[in-house]
């Protein structure tokens, strides 16, 4: 078979023209919020740290191991959006993202005390910069603070991720099939969503994968006729690394894997699994790469070399040590599944699958050919957060309380085993 060097020289041209254009997109998007006046974020984050500190920075609802919050990110968070330093230019705090810092602060909430001291005036407070990352979350977290404050930013946020998984649930039964509700909710529902509401940390990985899906409904037609997967895919990478903070990044991609496959049941095994593969790798490449560029220009504007600070930070995160000791990275592994299975979720869980099988053989039952590729593809997907547990041993064993959640992509696969959707019939345009 011949192969057309000249239309996939063309077609990696456009996705590096992509990557590109985001980047300098994520930059912009940036400085237009660094523009805005910090004072009303401060005054309004007034109201928060007494709260902040009767939490303290893990604290757990219910005292449950997977119920745990990350006020000690959301502070780093809630600084980085706040502070504003005259010591530093402008695209130094637009590349290092800031975050306040009181040295030799002997406390176990250190991180938290640093954020009171700035937001009350205090002394001795000083600036310590996160420039591996992209922190886009503060495109969104910067005009909220101008309006109102954090402890009143988790009821709004509780009604708004109530009306967009309402909004995704009903576009999806409208253009695919009521059936895709039980994959895509069985995988939300796996998250906690009683605890992402209250977490900043949290949250930004819902908004990501919930509007991707409710996009990728509503454009389907679109992205089918000009074979544009390819890019809603590299594009869901980009966005994803560009708002998330290493929490559960792969679930959009997870999820919107198991809601294609459920629309491209007519297609050949073969292609079927490549899909899943060629989509995935895609993903990969539109994360890395905009990871990548946020190294390279940071470089590039202040002068240092950032590039090998976030290869460092890769080595440590992949390694198989933690707090001075050898783990295994099976280790990694059970201590997600440990975490995310706990307290009875394992056994409802299972119990849905094993109704959701058995309907799934009886609506199969004149194509077991059919289930059994259905059931290899979505095994496949289910498999994702063991590769992504096992490769970031480090990270994934460290911060189990929140990494578990990628696990909903393993609910929301193995949900959708039986599941078989004639997008023909049931969706309506």
């Amino acid at each position: 078979m011949k192969v057309d060097l000249k239309y996939y020289m063309k077609l990696t041209g456009r996705y590096i023209s992509v990557l590109l254009a985001s980047a300098v997109a994520g930059v912009l998007l940036l400085c237009l919020v660094f523009l805005l006046p910090t004072a009303p974020m401060k005054e309004h984050l007034k109201y928060d740290v007494e709260e902040l500190q009767q939490e303290g920075q893990y604290p757990a609802l219910e005292y449950r191991y997977d119920k745990m919050l990350d006020n000690f990110t959301d502070t780093y968070m809630l600084g980085s959006a706040v502070y504003d330093d005259g010591d530093y230019s402008f695209m130094q705090r637009v590349m290092n993202a800031y975050h306040p810092n009181v040295e030799g602060l002997d406390s176990k909430n250190s991180v938290i005390d640093s954020f009171v001291y700035y937001i009350q005036d205090q002394d001795g407070v000083s600036g310590v910069d996160y420039p591996r990352y992209w922190h886009g979350y503060l495109v969104g977290l910067k005009p909220v603070l101008v309006f109102t404050d954090y402890l009143i930013w988790r009821t709004i946020n509780r009604v708004l991720q109530l009306v967009l998984l309402a909004v995704t649930s009903i576009v999806l039964i409208r253009r695919i099939s009521w059936k895709c509700l039980i994959p895509y909710l069985g995988g939300m529902v796996f998250l906690r969503l009683g605890v992402i509401y209250y977490s900043l940390q949290y949250s930004t990985m819902f908004y990501v994968s919930n509007i991707a899906v409710l996009l990728m409904a509503l454009f389907k037609d679109k992205l089918f006729e000009r074979k544009w997967f390819g890019y809603y895919f590299f594009i869901l990478g980009i966005i994803t690394n560009y708002f998330d903070y290493l929490t559960y990044p792969m679930l959009g991609l997870g999820v919107s894997m198991v809601i294609y496959q459920l629309m491209c049941q007519e297609n050949t095994l073969v292609k079927r699994l490549s899909d899943v593969v060629r989509l995935s790798v895609l993903w990969a490449l539109g994360y890395a790469g905009m990871w990548i560029s946020k190294w390279l220009i940071s470089s590039v504007i202040l002068g240092r070399n950032i590039v090998a600070d976030g290869l460092a930070s890769v080595m440590t995160r992949s390694s198989a040590d933690a707090m001075g000791s050898s783990i295994s990275r099976t280790m990694a592994v059970m201590n997600n599944l440990m975490t995310g299975f706990t307290n009875g979720a394992g056994v409802y869980y299972i119990a849905a699958i094993a109704v959701g099988l058995a309907a799934g053989i009886w609506q199969w039952r004149k194509d077991i050919k059919g289930l059994l590729a259905n059931a290899a593809v979505m095994l496949l997907i289910a498999a994702m957060p063991f590769v992504w547990f096992m490769v970031l041993a480090n990270h994934s064993y460290l911060h189990g309380y929140f990494t578990y959640r990628i696990l909903g992509i393993t609910c929301a696969a193995m949900l959708a085993v039986g599941i078989k959707v004639n997008t023909k019939k049931e969706s309506r345009k």
